[in-house]
């Protein structure tokens, strides 16, 4: 484990210093968020949903009870 975070912590210095964004940027985070935001969103509104989620509120706290 150690080894994975000297290889981002790696991988953020140089991307500073190269003016690049990271290999996991936050955008490619932004994205992983919202896939997992919509598998709770289809399972919500029983249907397929499209992405970007015309819903920006957190399905999660939209469940019901």
């Amino acid at each position: 484990m150690a080894d994975r975070n000297l290889l981002a912590i790696r991988d953020l210095i140089e991307a500073v210093e190269k003016d690049r964004q990271s290999l996991a940027s936050i955008y490619d985070g932004r994205l992983a968020i919202e896939m997992v935001a919509a598998a709770f969103e289809s399972q919500r509104l029983g249907a397929l949903v499209s992405l970007p989620l015309a819903n920006r509120q957190n399905p999660l706290t939209m469940l019901a009870k």
